[in-house]
């Protein structure tokens, strides 16, 4: 547990100061008491936060590789126990198709479909108090409307990766998948971090779509890379906190 605790707080609470503090640190010491770059980010400065966190699990996901049978195909040809793709021995998972041969890519299905629903609805809730606590105080004239504001932004954001995402997963694979609607909705989340302050409410459906789009697109190149991300932390922060952070260049009420 002692290791556990110095983990996160070497790889969380050090790594995300330093990039807060170098985030609005030049601004801060160079600029005036009020400038662009401060009256928009200074508060809800989340993005290089999910940027980090998604980079962070990236390279983790690279250094300890897939799971077993998560590429039956791929550790087949490495284990020379396949020749032209027909199997040769009972893969550990025994992920094997109709002709004898392997799939590229096999599906490992998670533990509990209820549980994993709970908890993005924990995370969903969340995010209202992590993106309206931003503010940091709420007695202050004004403040008030900016908080109700950044919580619509935030739902809406979220709703409309959901919906964008189970729709053009359906039209694809034609049938519904709630486990990877609850990952679009937390992409699009993810994306209204850097300006739900400051972006017109109508453009959260048009920023929360993309970010669906988004998730489907990193989460694929996942896959086409040959990298194991179970719970697609990637796709979710990295790509929810890049497109988020263009986002609010392109739609934000000052850019």
């Amino acid at each position: 547990m002692q290791c556990g605790f110095a983990f996160l707080e070497a790889g969380a609470v050090r790594i995300l100061g330093i990039l807060g503090y170098w985030a609005i640190g030049w601004a801060l010491a160079y600029g005036p008491n009020s400038n662009n770059f401060l009256d928009h980010f200074f508060g809800f400065s989340q993005f290089f936060v999910h940027l980090c966190g998604g980079t962070i699990s990236l390279i983790a996901a690279l250094l300890i590789g897939p799971r077993i049978g998560r590429f039956p195909e791929k550790e087949a040809r490495q284990k020379n126990k396949v020749k032209k793709g027909k199997q040769q021995r009972i893969t550990p998972l025994r992920n094997v198709g109709t002709e004898g041969k392997l799939p590229k890519i096999a599906e490992i299905k998670g533990h509990s479909v209820p549980f994993a629903s709970l908890g993005g609805f924990i995370l969903m809730f969340g995010f209202l108090a992590f993106n309206g606590g931003s503010t940091g105080e709420i007695s202050t004239k004004g403040v008030g409307q900016i908080v109700a504001k950044v919580m619509v932004n935030t739902i809406l954001c979220g709703a409309f990766a959901a919906l964008s995402y189970l729709f053009v997963h359906f039209i694809r694979k034609g049938k519904w998948t709630i486990l990877l609607t609850i990952n679009a909705c937390l992409t699009g989340m993810v994306s209204a971090c850097a300006g739900c302050n400051t972006m017109p409410v109508w453009t959260s459906a048009i920023t929360g779509s993309i970010a669906g789009m988004a998730y489907l697109a990193f989460s694929e190149l996942c896959l086409i890379m040959r990298i194991d991300d179970p719970l697609d932390a990637f796709a979710v922060h990295f790509g929810g906190g890049l497109w988020g952070l263009i986002s609010a260049c392109l739609v934000t009420e000052k850019g």
